[in-house]
């Protein structure tokens, strides 16, 4: 009983300090969202993209974004979206934090190690929690997964949390939960032949949190397979292949690419700048023969496989060790290749080759990206925390293996003031890091907020007037980032629409267009109450030349520091 009442005080506590943890990012540094995308879901199931609360969220799995929805209807006024993400990360570091503490039975060892790894994640992390976006807070919640299952003994409590924290993940982001199946099944594999807590659980584990999982993708699969949303995934899925892995080549350098379906040179500068709902229904059909043509175009070029491959080694390994991205990468392979030594002089081959197959499948799949030229920021922050939950399993086996070899033991004082002298220092080190990031991200997210400034000023702008229809290009609405704030202040509808973001073509953007009374696209923006919203005059040229339409100037909207987006109305020449 005093063990049990022990074990849930310590768990308690892990996820007070966890929140406390929060609740001081959230004191000195505004939270902002990291990409556009977190402010484009957060608009439809909060009710602003249709005018009422919707339940497909496009990027996110059915079940969690109807459950969001369902939030909404119940307080409007509160950011369930952004509530619902630290949320997540604050239980998912939790758990981190309270399963660190088997390191040692010793209060002050404890301490130390939930002390680092808080200035740790403050020094390499941080941003996964300043600057929020649905990618990498999966990422953060698969590595909690991850660490958990791997730490834990097999019982009906460990395994129910397991699958709690991995079908978040995938609810959230079923790409990245896909990305972390190799780290788990490497897992697996390891309590399986190394004997480690071997009983029936230990074997049924994983298949009880892929039943759950496969459930969860029927709902999905279920729900976007009527009522238009089967033929926009096709086409979302396609056009995501065409500009993320091939992108639109020049029109002059391959016209091949395009005569044969009929593609002017007007219309390619329209997909080319992402405004390709103007065009109507011609990127659906002409999206998946240019996806075709490319693959066919690469055999018959014969892109070598080999020289392909060398250059994504060179790219992989220049991104790891010139901190392309931050610190967090080189830290990490630093530190494997450390335990790796020693686990060899302590001749832990086991442990050893265990965590050898891990880094190599690890850079096997982070290859894969860079090959395709994927390796972007958010996958590479998905990459280093399963790297990190792998390395803290390690570590904590490492624990383990010393207690049984007494190493940690029959200390004198000396080498006991020697470690605790070792331990202060690398805490202050840490420590100092920590501090350095945090300033950092607190002056960067105060100058992103900016952004966010701008999206309210131009959404109240629109809703002065919710009789008009404003279109906005692309290139304007990926600018416009959101601040993650716990109250929700924008209007209830917003009366703009972008022109080709990853929402074009699904059923709630052609509600949206038709409650407006828009049929044709190209034909409406000429329309009396149809206005274009533009912050780039490149965007602007491309349109007077496909629509052949002149531009009559109406006001500008002034952004933070001055930035000027032109309001526009077209009349036809």
């Amino acid at each position: 009983m005093l063990q049990k009442n022990r074990k849930i005080f310590e768990f308690a506590g892990s996820m007070l300090l966890s929140a406390m943890v929060f609740l001081i990012i959230y004191k000195f540094i505004p939270i902002v969202y990291s990409t556009n995308d977190d402010r484009m879901i957060a608009e439809i199931v909060s009710g602003q993209f249709t005018g009422k609360p919707e339940s497909y969220g496009i990027q996110m799995t059915y079940g969690f974004t109807w459950f969001l929805s369902k939030l909404y209807e119940i307080a409007r006024e509160l950011n369930w979206y952004g509530i619902l993400l630290i949320g997540t990360q604050i239980f998912s570091f939790g758990t981190v934090l309270y399963r660190l503490q088997s390191f040692s039975a010793k209060w002050f060892n404890k301490l130390c190690v939930l002390i680092a790894v808080i200035f740790l994640y403050t020094a390499l992390w941080l941003k996964v929690y300043v600057q929020l976006t649905y990618t990498t807070t999966a990422a953060f919640v698969g590595m909690a997964a991850i660490f958990w299952y791997a730490t834990s003994k097999t019982n009906w409590k460990n395994i129910l949390m397991a699958v709690i924290l991995s079908n978040i993940a995938f609810c959230i982001r079923p790409n990245v939960f896909y990305l972390f199946v190799p780290a788990t099944g490497l897992v697996y594999l390891w309590k399986l032949i190394g004997k480690k807590d071997l009983k029936k659980g230990t074997i049924a584990a994983p298949f009880v949190i892929l039943t759950v999982t496969a459930v969860l993708f029927v709902i999905n699969a279920s729900a976007y397979s009527k009522d238009g949303w089967k033929e926009f995934r096709d086409f979302f899925d396609v056009r995501t292949n065409v500009y993320d892995y091939y992108d639109l080549l020049p029109y002059s350098e391959y016209p091949e690419l395009y005569e044969p379906s009929g593609i002017s040179e007007e219309e390619f500068n329209m997909m080319r700048v992402y405004n390709y709902t103007v065009l109507g229904d011609l990127p659906k059909e002409f999206f998946p023969e240019y996806l075709e043509a490319c693959k066919q175009m690469e055999k018959e070029q014969g892109i070598s496989f080999v020289s392909r491959s060398v250059n994504a080694v060179k790219v992989f390994v220049k991104d790891i060790f010139s901190n392309t991205y931050g610190n967090e990468n080189t830290f990490l392979f630093v530190v494997a290749a450390v335990l790796l030594i020693l686990l060899v002089y302590l001749k832990e081959y086991a442990l050893a080759i265990y965590l050898a197959v891990q880094s190599g499948v690890l850079c096997f799949v982070w290859l894969y990206f860079t090959y395709w030229g994927r390796a972007i920021e958010r996958i590479q922050v998905t990459m280093s925390l399963i790297f990190l939950a792998v390395i803290l399993h390690v570590m904590m086996e490492m624990v383990q293996v010393l207690k049984k070899k007494n190493l940690d033991t029959a200390k004198d004082k000396k080498e006991l003031r020697n470690d605790r002298m070792s331990t202060a220092l690398s805490l202050i080190a840490l420590a100092i890091t920590a501090v350095l990031n945090f300033n950092g991200y607190r002056h960067e997210n105060i100058a992103k907020t900016n952004w966010y400034n701008d999206v309210q000023t131009i959404k109240e702008y629109c809703a002065n007037d919710p009789d008009r229809l404003y279109y906005m290009d692309i290139a304007t609405m990926t600018e416009l980032y959101g601040k993650c704030t716990i109250k929700n202040t924008e209007p209830e509808y917003i009366n703009y629409i972008s022109m080709g973001d990853w929402s074009a073509y699904c059923p709630h953007y052609e509600e949206k267009l038709k409650n407006h009374g828009v049929e044709n696209i190209a034909e409406s923006i000429t329309d009396e109450n149809t206005y274009v919203i533009m912050l780039h005059n490149y965007q602007l040229k491309c349109m007077k030349e496909y629509l052949n339409v002149e531009e009559e100037w109406v006001e500008t909207i002034f952004g933070a520091n001055e930035v000027p987006y032109a309001v526009y109305q077209f009349h036809k020449n």
